[in-house]
């Protein structure tokens, strides 16, 4: 389950969680290098899409469930929405 007292920041080809209260770093993930890393908190999963990839991250620990490379889309921005 994801905490609300946490917020996610995607740059540059990281995703990084960070305590609301005190800005304090609690983990890091390395994703495939991009300047811009999209982010989407749906379900209990933080999805992150980065040069051209999806991931799928544990919200609480940062670690990378699966990750879709998205074959023959090229390696842009990866833009995500919900239903």
């Amino acid at each position: 389950m994801s905490d609300q007292n946490n917020l996610y920041l995607g740059t540059k080809g990281h995703v990084v969680c960070v305590s609301k209260q005190s800005g304090t770093e609690l983990w890091r993930t390395k994703l495939r290098g991009a300047e811009i890393t999209t982010l989407l908190v749906h379900d209990n999963v933080l999805f992150a899409g980065a040069n051209g990839y999806m991931y799928a991250l544990d919200p609480q620990s940062g670690n990378i469930l699966w990750e879709n490379p998205l074959k023959g889309l090229g390696h842009g921005v990866v833009t995500m929405g919900v239903d």
